[in-house]
């Protein structure tokens, strides 16, 4: 097999993706499974998940083998030296139970990676909004810094699972009087499968509740938005607000560097331009009143994309030269894998 070649492994929170892509940003393969947070699972769990997607990504290619120049695992739930320790060892075990060979190995948290093949080495911030939210931030010469990223019980602002339990909670202020009303219900509660929301509040502290299952309504709350529902676009704002100030907190923590990079990247915020722009005219409005100078790729960066473009940046490539056809490959790709969002009823 060609050794210029480079792996990217991204294990997040609700899926994990594997992609095989050369110096010039042509990607061979494309392989998903399921979620690999290492803090949700035990660690047999995350290497299994690990090592079959490592062996698909080796059938597909159709070899016995593989060897790369650089291996980048972007992974959830690396928080802590110890992590380090434990995910690095999978990350081996699995490279050597499927006879792939790297010459660098670097296994990071995911938000780490997708910020460094964002912004490359800073100074640059990368605000992420899938089912949970973070920002990270980093300079030259300087470990990352982050914020947020606690999780739904402590923080998650502006993400899917803040943005879909916001309405929810506007469905049960409506019923009871205590807010205007809105039909978002008629939207959110058949996705549920319910049809009153006395079945929502009984789901709600039952065993059957989960975050998955919360965030999912987000994309519908921000489609709604986008053709003025008034209910869903207060959401969409407040979430913008949240996320704007993630940004913020970690270019304080940066001491205020000028030209900075600023990215976006997660599921919510790649597939939903309106709080793009939203959260991209709060932080102009408020880095400009710093004097900070700042650009800003208002077009999101694919998460799935951060490892693979990790390991470009690492083994030289010009990223923002790849980055084009990168993106491409991936979206062609993607189409043929993913499937479509839930349809949204036109009417408001």
């Amino acid at each position: 097999m060609r050794e210029d070649l480079v792996l990217g492994v991204d294990g997040g929170g609700t899926g994990s993706r594997a992609i095989v892509a050369d110096m010039t940003g042509n990607i061979h393969t494309v392989q998903t499974g399921p979620a690999c947070n290492y803090q949700n699972s035990d660690p047999r769990q995350t290497q299994k998940v690990l090592s079959n997607l490592l062996h698909r990504t080796i059938e597909n290619l159709s070899v016995s083998s593989v060897s790369v120049v650089a291996a980048v695992f972007g992974l959830a739930g690396l928080d802590t030296s110890s992590d380090a320790r434990v995910l690095e060892q999978i990350v081996r075990s699995a490279l050597q139970v499927n006879h792939m060979d790297a010459l660098g190995v670097q296994v990071e948290n995911d938000g780490v990676v997708t910020l460094y093949g964002a912004v490359g080495s800073g100074p640059g911030v990368m605000i992420l909004s899938g089912t949970g939210s973070i920002a990270w931030g980093v300079a030259p010469g300087q470990q990352p810094v982050r914020s947020g990223g606690w999780g739904h019980r402590l923080g998650d602002e502006g993400s899917g699972y803040d943005i879909g339990r916001a309405a929810l909670m506007a469905l049960m202020r409506a019923y009871d009087g205590r807010g205007p009303e809105t039909n978002m219900r008629d939207h959110l509660l058949p996705v549920l499968g319910f049809h009153r929301e006395e079945e929502l509040a009984e789901w709600a502290y039952s065993e059957q509740y989960s975050v998955s299952s919360v965030a999912k309504l987000a994309p519908i709350v921000l489609s709604l938005a986008d053709r003025g529902n008034p209910a869903a676009t207060f959401i969409t704002k407040r979430a913008a607000e949240d996320l704007a100030n993630l940004g913020m907190s970690v270019v304080r923590h940066m001491g205020l560097q000028n030209d900075l990079r600023i990215a976006f990247s997660g599921g919510i915020l790649e597939n939903h331009p309106l709080l793009r722009r939203l959260v991209a005219d709060q932080l102009s409005q408020r880095l400009a009143a710093q004097s900070i100078r700042s650009r800003m790729t208002v077009e999101a960066f694919p998460s799935a994309l951060g490892s693979t473009a990790c390991a470009l940046r690492s083994c030289g490539a010009d990223i923002l030269q790849v980055l084009p056809r990168l993106r491409s490959a991936y979206a062609r790709i993607s189409a043929e894998q993913v499937p479509k969002d839930v349809p949204v009823d036109q009417t408001l």
